[in-house]
C-alpha cells in the first residue's frame, strides 16, 4: 500500500504593516518587561516575608498571664497585690495589657461530655451570674465593660463566643463531642503566655461562695434560683447536681470539679493562702530569671523591670511583697475581725455560713444530702493532694480577712 503523504502548509504571507508595528514598539515593550522581570523575585520575597511576619505575629501571646480560680472573689487579692507592684492585670476582664484573673475563663479547659447548654447560659440572666461575653473576648460589644450587665449585644454574641471558648485549649480529640463540630482549632483569644491556677482550701472557697451567692448567705439554702449555680449547672451538666440539695453543697461540688478539670492542663498552680506577691509575680514570668533576654530578643516592659527591682529589695529585707490573703485593705476586714469567733456578722445577726470562721466538713455532711459523705472524702483527698495539711484544724480557718473579698469586683479595684 502506498503511504499517505501530508502536504506541508505553505507559510502565511507576511503583512508589511504588522512588521512595521513590531519594529516600532518592540523597544517599548522591552523597556516595560525588563523591570517586571527584575522585580519579580523581590516581589515573591516580600510576599513571603509578609506571610512569615504574620505567622510570627500569630504565634505570639496577646497577654502574659491568665490566673484561674473558683471565683473572682478569691482572685481579687492576687490582682490587688500584683497591681501594687505595678502590673496591669484585670479582674474578669481581658483588656488589660499584662494579663487577666478570671473564673469564667475556666471553661477553656472544661471536658463535660454532655456539653454545655448554651441557650440557658446565654438567656436573660447572664449578668446576675456575673459574667459578660466581653470578659472572654474583649473585642466583642465595643464600648461595653464586663461589669456593664446583660444587654442586647451580650445576647447576640453570647453563643458564638461560648462556642469558640468552651474547651478551646484542649486538643480536638479531647473536646466534648457535643461541641466538637462547632469548635475551631486554636480558637482561644486572647492568648496567654502562662496560665496559672490559684487553689484555695475547699472549706474556705465554699464559705466565700456561700456568703457571696447563696440566699441570705445560708449554706443550707435552696440552690434552685441562685444565678451563679444556674450558670455552673448549664456549663457542667454532667455533675450530679441533684444529689446535693443545698447551695453550700453544690458550691463544694463545683470546687472539686473546677480543680479536677483545670489542674492537669495549666502551667502551674499555687495555694492562695501561702503565696506572696513577688512569688506569684515570678511564677507568672513578670520578674526573676524570665526577664533575662538574649541578643535580638524583645526586652520586657519597663514596669516589669521596676517590679523586679522592688521584689529584689523586698527579698533583701526578708519580705515577699505581702501574702495574698492578709491584705488589710480588703473592704470590711476590720469590722469582721472585731467579730472573729463570735458567730455573728458585723450587723449582729447570726452567721449562717458556719460562724465567723467558716464552714467545716461537718457542715458539708449535714447539708450535703445522701452523697455528702463521698463528697467530703473527695474534698479531703483533693485538699491533701494539693498540699494542705489535714492535721490542721480547718474548722478554725480565720476568714475575717477574706470575707471582704465577696465585695471585690473590678469596680472596687479601680478598673
Amino acid at each position: 500500500p502506498t503511504a499517505r503523504r501530508v502536504a506541508a502548509m505553505p507559510p502565511a504571507p507576511s503583512d508589511p504593516h504588522e512588521s512595521l508595528l513590531r519594529r516600532r514598539y518592540a523597544p517599548l515593550l522591552l523597556l516595560l518587561l525588563v523591570p517586571l522581570l527584575l522585580l519579580a523575585p523581590f516581589s515573591g520575597l516580600a510576599k513571603d516575608r509578609e506571610v512569615r511576619m504574620r505567622e510570627a505575629s500569630d504565634s505570639l501571646p496577646d497577654r502574659q498571664v491568665l490566673l484561674l480560680g473558683a471565683s473572682d472573689e478569691e482572685l481579687a487579692p492576687a490582682v490587688r497585690r500584683l497591681r501594687g507592684l505595678g502590673f496591669k492585670l484585670g479582674l474578669g476582664s481581658g483588656r488589660d495589657a499584662d494579663g487577666t484573673a478570671s473564673w469564667i475563663h475556666t471553661l477553656r479547659y472544661l471536658e463535660d461530655e454532655r456539653g454545655p447548654h448554651f441557650p440557658t447560659v446565654c438567656s436573660d440572666g447572664g449578668g446576675p451570674g456575673w459574667w459578660h461575653p466581653v470578659a472572654l473576648e474583649p473585642g466583642q460589644c465595643p464600648g461595653t465593660s464586663n461589669d456593664a450587665g446583660w444587654d442586647a449585644c451580650a445576647s447576640r454574641v453570647c453563643e458564638d463566643v461560648l462556642a469558640r471558648q468552651y474547651a478551646c485549649e484542649l486538643l480536638p480529640t479531647e473536646r466534648p463531642k457535643a461541641i466538637r463540630k462547632r469548635a475551631l482549632p486554636h480558637a482561644c483569644r486572647p492568648r496567654f503566655n502562662r496560665t496559672l491556677l490559684q487553689v484555695v482550701h475547699p472549706l474556705r472557697s465554699t464559705t466565700l461562695a456561700v456568703r457571696a451567692h447563696c440566699p441570705g448567705g445560708r449554706a443550707d439554702a435552696s440552690p434552685a434560683h441562685v444565678p451563679r449555680l444556674s450558670l455552673l449547672r448549664s456549663l457542667l451538666p454532667s455533675v450530679p447536681w441533684h444529689q446535693y440539695p443545698s447551695c453550700g453543697a453544690q458550691f463544694a461540688a463545683y470546687w472539686l470539679e473546677h480543680v479536677t478539670s483545670v489542674r492537669a492542663f495549666v502551667d502551674d498552680y499555687y495555694a492562695g493562702e501561702d503565696a506572696e506577691a513577688c512569688d506569684l509575680a515570678e511564677l507568672a514570668g513578670f520578674v526573676g530569671e524570665s526577664l533575662d533576654v538574649g541578643p535580638g530578643e524583645i526586652a520586657p516592659p519597663a514596669h516589669w523591670r521596676a517590679a523586679d527591682r522592688q521584689c529584689e529589695a523586698l527579698a533583701a529585707k526578708g519580705k515577699g511583697g505581702g501574702e495574698l490573703f492578709s491584705d488589710p485593705q480588703a473592704p470590711g476586714a476590720a469590722a469582721r475581725a472585731a467579730h472573729e469567733g463570735t458567730g455573728l456578722l458585723p450587723d449582729g445577726t447570726p452567721s449562717p455560713a458556719g460562724g465567723a470562721k467558716g464552714l467545716t466538713y461537718e457542715d458539708i455532711l449535714r447539708i450535703g444530702g445522701p452523697q455528702a459523705h463521698d463528697l467530703v472524702e473527695e474534698l479531703r483527698d483533693m485538699a491533701m493532694e494539693l498540699g494542705y495539711d489535714e492535721g490542721e484544724d480547718f474548722a478554725d480557718l480565720a476568714l475575717d480577712d477574706a470575707l471582704g473579698m465577696g465585695e471585690e469586683t473590678d469596680r472596687g479595684l479601680g478598673a
